[in-house]
C-alpha cells in the first residue's frame, strides 16, 4: 500500500481476505492449475475442468478446447444433460466462439440446444446464437413462448439482431401477456418489434383494446424514430399517450412529429403532467405565432389544472428568449430567436386575462410575460397588481415599473404622431418622467421633419432639464448657431436655453459669443437676445398679442384693416413695405426711426400743465392731440404758450413689455400683413 491517492496521487491496492484462507487446499490447487500449461492436457482433462469451482480454471480449459477447434468435445459436453450446468455453459460458449469463426456444425448445435430441458442452457444458447452474423432468426420464434422468462427475453433480443417478419404476430400476442413489472421482457419484445415490424404493421394497433400491446407498439415506433407514433397521442390510456409524447419530444426527438404533439395541448382533456410539459414545450420549441396562441389559450382556461396553466404561462415569459438547455429534459437545443414569433393582439388579450386571475402565481407570470414581450397590460390590471397584498413585493415593484414603462411607451408613440400639440405635451411628460429618453427623442425630432413649433418646444424643454445630461447637446446646438447652420427659426430658442444653463462655464462662454453676433443697435441697448426674434414666430399668437395684450395695446394706436386706430402708422400692408430688420427695430427701439407726422409734440399750457402726444389737427381755434394712452384731447389753441417737437415715439419700447418669444410672434403676424389700403402710410 502506497498511502492512497489523496496523499501522493499514486493510488493504492487494498486486499481483503479471510484469515488463514491463503493456505487452503482449494487455493493451492487453483494456484497450481493456473500455472499449468493446458496445451499439454488431455481432452478428457480439459472437459472435466470445464466444471471446476474456479471460473479462471474453467475459462482456461474452454479457451484451450476452442484453440484446438475441438467442436465435438464441446458439443458433447454442452449436450450432456448429466453434466453440471456450469460445465455445459462453458462448452456452449466455446461453441459460440467457433461458430463466430464460421463453424456451421457449432452453429447448428446451438440451435439444437434451444430444445434443452435446462432453461439456463436454452437461454444462453439463444443469446449466443443471436450474437452470430448472418443467421436465420426463425429458430427464435418457438422460444418466444418458452416457459422461462429469461429464455423469452433472449429470444426477443436475438430477433432484434436477426429480424424476421413472421415473428411479428407472436411478438404482439406476447406483448398482451406482459405485466407492468416485466421490464426486461417488455424491452426484449419492443426491441424485436422495432426490427421485425414496420410502421404500417404497428400503427393500426392503436385500435387494439389491450393497453400493453399498444404501449409496446408506441415504444417500438419510438425506436424506429417514426413520426407516425403521433397517432397514439390521443390514446385513452395516459401511460400510452405519455410514452408517445416522450417518443416525440425527448432525447434526439422526432422533429417531424412535434406539430401534432403541439396541437394536442388543447385537445387532450385531463392530460397528465408528463404529457402536458411535453405538449407545452413542443409548442415552445416550434415557437411560431400559432404555437404561442395555443400555449396562451391553455394558460387562460380555468378548467385546466393550475400546475399546467403555470407551466404554460412560464413558457410565455421566455417565448422570445429561449434558453440554451431544454426546459424539460435539459438537452441542448438551439432555438434561434429570429425564427420565433407571436400574435401581439391575441397574446395581449390572454396576458391581460391572466393578469386578473384569482391565482397570484398566474398574475405574477402574466406581468413577467408582458414585460419581456413588451406587451402593454391594461392600466387597471397593473394598478390591481400594485395594490395586491397577496403577491410578492418584488412583483408589485415590477408592476409599478411596468406601469411607468407603458406610460413611457405611450408618450413615445404620441411624440411620433403628426399632431404638434400632442407631440409637445408628450415631450413635456417625457422630460418629467425619463429625461434620458426625452433627450434622445428631442435629438431625433430635431433631425426629422417635425413642425417648427414642435422643434422650438423641444429646444425650450432643454432649458428645463438638469445638467450635465443636456450640456453636450446644447453646446452642439449653440455651435451650429455660431456656424450659421442652425435654422433661423430655432435660434432664439437655443439662445434662451443656453442662458438657462449659464452655470456651465463652457455654455456661458458660448452664450456670450452668440450674443456678440447680434445687431449692434440691440447689443448696445442690452437687447442682444431679441435680435434672434426675426423668424420662427407663430402668426396666430402674434395676432392675439397685437389685439389683446393689456400692456402693449398695439391696436390702440395702429390700424390693421378695418380695426384699430390712426394714432400710429397703419399696418395693413406693413409686410409689403418693410423688411424684418426694420420691423424688429421699430418694435424694440420705436424712437430710432419716426415718421415726421407721428413725432411727439410737447405742449406747455397757460395753466402750467404739460401735454405730450401726437398732434392730429391744429387751427387758430383748436389743437387736437392724442396722448400715449390713445385719448384724444381738444385744447384751445390760445392756451398753448409753447410747443416743442420731440424725437420720441409714443410707442413704448416693446422689450420692456413683451418677452423675446412674444416679440417673435408679433413679428410673424406683422409680416403677414400685406393688404394695401388707402390709409396705409
Amino acid at each position: 500500500w502506497d498511502g492512497g491517492y489523496p496523499l501522493d496521487e499514486k493510488g493504492s491496492v487494498i486486499r481483503i481476505d479471510v484469515p488463514g484462507a491463503a493456505d487452503s487446499d482449494i487455493r493451492r490447487e487453483v494456484k497450481s492449475l493456473l500455472a499449468e500449461n493446458f496445451q499439454n492436457q488431455s481432452q478428457e482433462m480439459l472437459v472435466d475442468r470445464l466444471g471446476h469451482a474456479d471460473q479462471r480454471v474453467r475459462m482456461k480449459a474452454q479457451f484451450e478446447l476452442v484453440a484446438r477447434q475441438d467442436a465435438y468435445a464441446l458439443s458433447g459436453q454442452a449436450s450432456d444433460t448429466g453434466a453440471s450446468t456450469v460445465s455445459r455453459l462453458h462448452a456452449l460458449w466455446g461453441l459460440g466462439q467457433l461458430a463466430r469463426a464460421g463453424d456451421t456444425f457449432c452453429r447448428d448445435t446451438l440451435v439444437l440446444l434451444f430444445a434443452d430441458k435446462d432453461a439456463h442452457v436454452r437461454a444462453q444458447a439463444a443469446k449466443t446464437y443471436g450474437e452470430l452474423n448472418k443467421v436465420s432468426g426463425e429458430p427464435f420464434i418457438k422460444l418466444l413462448s418458452d416457459d422461462d422468462l429469461t429464455v423469452r427475453v433472449m429470444a426477443g433480443l436475438g430477433l432484434a439482431r436477426q429480424p424476421v417478419v413472421t415473428a411479428v404476430p407472436i411478438l404482439l400476442t406476447q406483448s398482451e401477456q406482459l405485466t407492468a413489472e416485466q421490464h426486461n421482457l417488455r424491452h426484449s419484445i419492443v426491441t424485436a418489434l422495432a426490427r421485425c415490424a414496420d410502421a404500417t404493421a404497428l400503427v393500426p394497433e392503436k385500435e387494439n383494446p389491450v393497453e400493453m400491446r399498444r404501449l409496446c407498439c408506441v415504444l417500438a415506433l419510438r425506436r424506429q424514430a417514426s413520426e407516425q407514433v403521433a397517432s397514439f397521442l390521443q390514446d385513452p390510456s395516459d401511460w400510452v399517450a405519455n410514452e408517445a409524447a416522450r417518443a416525440i419530444h425527448d432525447d434526439e426527438s422526432i422533429v417531424a412529429a412535434l406539430p401534432p404533439l403541439a396541437s394536442s395541448l388543447n385537445d387532450r382533456k385531463n392530460a397528465s403532467m408528463a404529457f402536458l410539459v411535453r405538449a407545452i414545450n413542443a409548442n415552445y420549441r416550434i415557437g411560431d405565432a400559432l404555437s404561442a396562441d395555443r400555449v396562451a389559450k391553455y394558460a387562460t382556461q380555468e378548467e385546466n389544472s393550475l400546475a399546467g396553466r403555470l407551466l404554460a404561462a412560464d413558457a410565455l415569459t421566455q417565448w422570445m428568449t429561449p434558453p440554451l438547455l431544454d426546459r424539460v429534459d435539459g438537452r441542448r437545443r438551439d432555438l434561434p430567436p429570429e425564427n420565433r414569433d407571436f400574435n401581439p393582439i391575441f397574446l395581449k388579450r390572454s396576458i391581460a386575462s391572466l393578469s386578473q386571475s384569482s391565482e397570484p402565481q398566474l398574475r405574477t407570470l402574466a406581468l413577467d410575460a408582458a414585460r419581456r414581450l413588451k406587451i402593454a397590460l391594461p392600466l387597471q390590471a397593473l394598478q390591481q397588481l400594485i395594490r395586491d397584498d397577496a403577491i410578492a413585493s418584488e412583483t408589485r415593484v415590477a408592476a409599478l415599473s411596468t406601469l411607468s414603462e407603458q406610460v413611457n411607451d405611450l408618450l413615445l408613440e404620441a411624440a411620433e404622431t403628426e399632431i404638434p400639440e400632442l407631440q409637445i405635451r408628450a415631450l413635456q411628460l417625457l422630460v418629467e418622467n425619463t429625461p434620458a429618453t426625452a433627450l434622445n427623442t428631442i435629438r431625433s425630432m430635431l433631425k426629422g421633419n417635425a413642425e417648427l413649433e414642435v422643434k422650438q418646444a423641444a429646444i425650450a424643454l432643454l432649458a428645463e432639464m438638469q445638467p450635465p445630461l443636456v450640456d453636450d447637446f446644447l453646446h452642439e446646438l449653440g455651435t451650429q448657431l455660431l456656424e450659421q447652420t442652425l435654422p433661423s427659426g430655432l435660434q432664439l430658442d437655443v439662445v434662451q436655453s443656453l442662458e438657462r444653463h449659464a452655470s456651465n462655464p463652457n455654455l456661458q462662454q458660448l452664450h456670450s459669443s452668440i450674443l456678440a453676433t447680434a445687431e449692434p443697435t440691440f447689443a448696445d441697448k442690452g437687447l442682444a437676445k431679441f435680435g434672434f426674434a426675426r423668424e420662427g414666430g407663430n402668426q396666430q399668437r402674434g395676432e392675439r398679442l397685437f389685439q389683446t395684450h393689456l400692456e402693449a395695446q398695439c391696436s390702440r394706436c395702429h390700424r390693421t384693416g378695418r380695426t384699430g386706430s390712426n394714432i400710429g402708422p397703419a399696418l395693413s400692408d406693413v409686410g409689403l413695405r418693410r423688411d424684418a430688420d426694420y420691423l424688429l427695430r421699430s418694435i424694440l427701439t420705436p424712437s430710432s426711426e419716426i415718421d415726421e407726422k407721428y413725432r411727439t409734440q410737447m405742449l406747455l399750457l397757460e395753466s402750467g400743465e404739460v401735454v405730450q402726444g401726437v398732434v392730429q389737427s391744429a387751427d387758430a381755434t383748436t389743437t387736437t392731440i392724442v396722448d400715449s394712452r390713445g385719448q384724444s384731447l381738444d385744447i384751445p389753441t390760445v392756451e398753448i404758450e409753447e410747443q416743442a417737437e420731440q424725437k420720441i415715439s409714443l410707442m413704448p419700447p416693446m422689450a420692456e413689455i413683451l418677452t423675446p418669444l412674444e416679440v417673435r410672434d408679433v413679428m410673424a403676424y406683422l409680416q403677414t400683413l400685406k393688404k394695401r389700403t388707402q390709409t396705409s402710410d
